[in-house]
């Protein structure tokens, strides 16, 4: 009979080891938002989107902080995946925006996508920094936490291939049961564990999707309360398949193959470089 009390240990420590870390950054976030947020909020009048702005980054500063602190003196190592390399943060951030306008700038141009309206400009920074700062905030939790500790005890391929599929189970929980809305999640889950892969730096990654999430934001095709500070407002005419439908350009199958190149691209480059856990 197999033993699986090694298994279930490991299992357990992985377990333990990402509560914890999840705790450290929750405390930390708990004492800034009722500290320094609603300090800040009332020696300052701000407009809807300027309150997420600010309220995104005092998170970021609260997690960055609450992942430093796990890493430094649980973990008793250097938070080398917080270091700051401007060269790859500018490569993310180009690498984020470019993926997804390979999608949005066809639709654009050949009439799937419409602009009906053109709005102010006054807030676009403030939906930016928001953006980025959930992004940089969901690279921490999804990609720093959950994803690294589980690819130090499974490695790489089974840890990418495990939370992809998990996080995209996630998401058509929300959006409902599609089959597309699954595989394009799941392989744009992929698309930014691979990038934390080859670069193995959380501001590379966070700033990757939070391009990637404001030039989605640019074309004003979501209708959700960040299209309201849009530049300019639009509707997707033509097949649900290649327009990504309600759900927007994420899930169109022009956006399914180039992630699925861009996956495959980022891995070969991460296992030419060794980088590949075992």
């Amino acid at each position: 009979m197999l033993d699986n009390a090694p298994v279930f240990r490991a299992s357990l420590k992985v377990t333990l080891d990402i509560l914890l870390a999840v705790a450290c950054c929750a405390v930390i976030f708990i004492i800034m938002r009722f500290t320094v947020i609603p300090l800040i909020l009332s020696l300052v009048e701000l407009t809807e989107i300027q309150t997420h702005a600010v309220k995104g980054l005092v998170n970021l500063l609260s997690f960055s902080l609450g992942y430093w602190l796990f890493a430094r003196f649980y973990e008793k190592r250097k938070a080398v995946e917080l270091v700051f390399s401007v060269r790859d943060m500018v490569f993310g951030t180009l690498l984020g925006a470019a993926i997804i306008s390979i999608t949005t700038l066809p639709l654009f141009t050949f009439g799937y996508y419409q602009v009906v309206a053109n709005q102010s400009f006054d807030e676009i920074f403030f939906a930016i920094i928001g953006l980025t700062t959930q992004a940089i905030f969901g690279a921490i939790l999804f990609t720093g936490i959950i994803f690294r500790l589980i690819e130090q005890r499974i490695g790489t391929k089974y840890s990418l291939l495990l939370l992809s599929v998990a996080l995209g189970l996630l998401n058509i929980l929300v959006d409902g049961p599609d089959l597309v809305v699954l595989l394009s999640s799941t392989l744009i889950n992929a698309l930014w564990f691979s990038i934390y892969i080859l670069s193995r730096n959380l501001w590379v990654v966070g700033l990757a999707n939070g391009a990637w999430l404001s030039a989605v934001f640019a074309t004003g095709i979501l209708d959700e309360h960040w299209r309201a500070s849009a530049p300019i407002v639009s509707q997707y005419n033509g097949p649900v398949l290649i327009t990504g439908g309600e759900f927007g350009p994420e899930h169109s199958i022009i956006t399914i193959v180039v992630v699925t190149l861009c996956v495959f691209l980022l891995l070969r480059a991460a296992k030419a470089k060794e980088l590949l856990l075992a």
